[in-house]
């Protein structure tokens, strides 16, 4: 996992801000930090790197397109980047690194928002469009990674974890507990509304949404991208062909996760065990018995010396 962070406003900005705002999420992303520094239009981004595609500076961020006009932060990974590299390189595309960060740059660059339908993985980044003077918002389909901001008092902001907001607090921004998600919190076990937090004025993007805002008119425009939707043939199928469909598509689904530059691991959650852990076992040997974990949830680890990159397939991650 990496971490993201960003502000947008016409004020003033002390950098050191931004800087503890990264600082926040060294955790998410031990091995590299980034700034992009824009005073004159009012955009800063930061980004903190945890290596596991292309290790090399080369991947850094963030990181801007090779016609200039495009830069991103990014925290997740693009499962298909392969196939994605080679469509969009016999779209004439020319690639600088290995990284699916540079995949992401040209696929918004050929389709544009629509290249949120192009995408198999799990992400949360912030793409801001030079001449536009616009940033791009987006999270996954289903959420895995997180994305929180808040738009108060001439400031827009976002980042990985709430608390990497917390320093905006200098500029004068209202950021305490919210005492009615607080009261739903321990009335249901949980906030009912998704988009709201334990903070006042921080939300998240909701997963399958994305945002733009225009750093011309200060405005935040929100629509969703992806919604689940039950395919009626699916839940007529015989249950031999539905169970062969299951571990075709599970099969696939973590072969193209183990696309990594470090060893990989596996980490199924408890649920998936007993329906799939001998079909995994005998497709990826590599995946041995001892090295399985009945834990579950952790998609990202790292080996005790943090220099060597554990990357481990899991249900979900942070």
């Amino acid at each position: 996992m990496c971490g993201i962070s960003g502000v947008l406003t016409p004020r003033i900005l002390d950098q050191r801000i931004l800087g503890e705002m990264s600082g926040a999420l060294r955790h998410r992303g031990p091995d590299q930090d980034g700034v992009f520094a824009s005073p004159e239009r009012g955009v800063y981004l930061g980004h903190r790197r945890l290596s596991i595609i292309d290790l090399s500076d080369r991947g850094r961020q963030p990181m801007t397109s090779s016609c200039g006009r495009f830069v991103v932060v990014y925290n997740g990974e693009l499962y298909n980047h392969v196939e994605l590299r080679r469509s969009l390189i016999e779209r004439g595309c020319s690639f600088r690194s290995a990284s699916d960060t540079e995949v992401l740059l040209h696929a918004y660059g050929q389709w544009g928002k629509q290249c949120l339908q192009h995408l198999n993985g799990m992400f949360a980044l912030a793409l801001y469009d030079i001449p536009a003077n616009k940033v791009f918002l987006a999270r996954d389909r289903i959420g895995e990674k997180p994305l929180y901001y808040v738009h108060q008092a001439e400031v827009f902001a976002f980042a990985s974890e709430a608390k990497a907001l917390r320093p905006l607090r200098q500029l004068g921004l209202e950021l305490g507990i919210d005492p009615e998600q607080v009261a739903a919190l321990l009335g249901y076990m949980w906030v009912p509304d998704r988009s709201r937090t334990l903070l006042k004025h921080v939300q998240r993007l909701e997963p399958g949404h994305w945002g733009e805002f225009d750093l011309a008119s200060g405005r935040f425009h929100i629509e969703r991208y992806w919604e689940l939707r039950v395919r009626e043939e699916i839940s007529r199928l015989p249950f031999g062909e539905a169970a062969e469909t299951y571990t075709r598509m599970l099969d696939e689904s973590v072969r193209i996760r183990l696309r990594a530059d470090v060893p990989p691991s596996c980490c199924p959650a408890d649920w998936t065990r007993a329906w799939s852990r001998p079909s995994l076992e005998s497709t990826f040997p590599t995946c041995g018995r001892s090295r399985w974990s009945s834990s579950g949830g952790t998609a990202r680890a790292r080996s005790p010396g943090w220099s060597q990159g554990i990357s481990a397939v899991g249900i979900k991650s942070c």
